[in-house]
């Protein structure tokens, strides 16, 4: 389920670019787009923001995923996707999922998520699926991890929930 982003109400319809934000009527949409137009994003692009994000985050990613054996990650923004797309800075929350049976595009049914997995590895690398949440919009990005985790890192234990400030 959506949500009209002039007026809260339930949309009935999703922008056609972006598939992301909704809005109950035509005229509110025609209200809100000079607002929109500035964040509105296509797939390809919300994937590189995703992708460019999880770069400056990939560490922590990596010492939660290997600390717990896990294979997916909960990235949880407590913003809005416009908010993060245009955030200097983020508080995050780090949880896994120790349980093999779930699969991210499970967990909600009613926001839009997108499964984005990587071309240029071998297929028998270890996989970890990283799944972001904001307040509308849930995000799914594979990554390959590292057979070994360098000496330093391993001793990091940060237990199953992490929260951290990102600049």
């Amino acid at each position: 389920m959506s949500i009209c982003k002039v007026c809260n109400k339930t949309a009935g319809s999703m922008c056609s670019r972006c598939n992301i934000t909704g809005y109950c009527t035509r005229e509110h949409q025609v209200i809100d787009w000079p607002t929109h137009k500035r964040l509105c994003r296509s797939p390809s692009n919300l994937k590189a923001i995703f992708e460019a994000f999880t770069k400056r985050i990939l560490i922590n990613l990596l010492v939660m995923a290997n600390s717990n054996n896990s294979d997916l990650l909960t990235v949880d923004l407590p913003e809005t996707l416009d908010q993060f797309i245009t955030a200097d800075f983020h508080f995050i929350h780090i949880s896994c999922d120790i349980s093999k049976d779930v699969s991210p595009l499970d967990i909600s049914k009613d926001v839009s998520s997108k499964d984005v997995s990587s071309k240029d590895t071998p297929n028998n690398s270890k996989k970890i699926t990283i799944l972001y949440k904001t307040i509308d919009y849930n995000y799914n990005l594979v990554i390959d991890q590292p057979d070994d985790m360098p000496a330093n890192l391993q001793d990091i234990k940060p237990g199953r929930e992490w929260s951290i400030l990102v600049e």
